[in-house]
């Protein structure tokens, strides 16, 4: 991601990782906030606009874990 970032605007890169990260974070405390894609993943969106992003998740509740799978950039996943 950081590097699809930093070819489109390379001054803001640091500050869109920082941005994925914080969202990142509320996974921690509200796992369930994203919406289910089926029934093991769900999708977090992150940001809005031209800075927006997309993480796919699984939660284990039973050790009430978060694994992201993968986070990009909604124009890498085809949002326009």
């Amino acid at each position: 991601v950081f590097e699809f970032v930093a070819e489109l605007e390379p001054d803001r890169a640091p500050d869109q990782a920082q941005l994925i990260l914080d969202g990142l974070e509320v996974l921690r405390t509200h796992p369930m906030i994203g919406r289910p894609v089926d029934q093991e993943m769900r999708e977090l969106v992150l940001g809005s606009g031209r800075r927006c992003y997309l993480t796919l998740y699984r939660y284990f509740p039973s050790t009430d874990r978060v694994l992201a799978l993968t986070v990009r950039h909604a124009r890498q996943a085809g949002y326009r």
